[in-house]
């Protein structure tokens, strides 16, 4: 009581360690979820490309589209793979239309690979062939309000038209693979030739 400003300034400086030493301690919580909440967490590897240019030695988390078959035909311990192609697309329904930047193709084992829960529809024929679609809840209401999606033809791109075969959750934060809509790798035509 005798020294205010001095008691006053120890217990703001007080505060605000214990603030921040809180968010830091949220944030590395944050950080140390990433990709946990998958049923497989543990058996799931990503990989990354690591090639020498010269004299500059890089690191890039993309691969060509050969190493999952590649090596699923060469070690008999990779069970599956999912390769994913990230675009950004106009996409269109009727007289909407939107430029979506988290347009995913994936292959078809990517709703059982990783656990990101289907609302409507089935994860193994999702994207078991050319010109199937799954879009996010929060894409259907966008889309088609409060109207059923399945079964409905989403144009993409301008010249090609998916089916809408499933409508996901939402990705949570802590995924390092964010999505508005999954369409299937086959069809991706050139694209998705076999390529180191």
């Amino acid at each position: 009581m005798r020294n205010k400003s001095y008691a006053a300034i120890n217990i703001a400086g007080l505060s605000i360690g214990i603030a921040a030493c809180l968010l830091i301690g949220i944030y590395i919580l944050h950080e140390l979820s990433f990709d946990k909440f998958h049923a497989n967490a543990g058996r799931l590897a990503r990989v990354t490309m690591h090639y020498n240019f010269g004299d500059a030695d890089n690191k890039l988390a993309i691969t060509g589209t050969k190493v999952g078959p590649a090596f699923q035909r060469t070690f008999p311990e990779v069970q599956a793979y999912a390769r994913t192609f990230k675009f950004t697309r106009v996409v269109s329904y009727e007289d909407k239309a939107f430029e979506e930047k988290s347009f995913l193709y994936a292959d078809s084992a990517f709703f059982g690979i990783f656990s990101f829960p289907l609302l409507s529809g089935k994860a193994s024929d999702a994207l078991n062939s050319p010109d199937k679609i799954v879009i996010t809840n929060r894409m259907a209401k966008k889309y088609f309000g409060s109207a059923d999606p399945i079964g409905k033809v989403l144009r993409v791109g301008g010249n090609k038209d998916f089916i809408i075969t499933g409508v996901a959750a939402e990705p949570p934060a802590n995924s390092q693979i964010q999505f508005d809509f999954v369409a299937s790798f086959a069809s991706l035509g050139a694209y998705q030739r076999e390529n180191w």
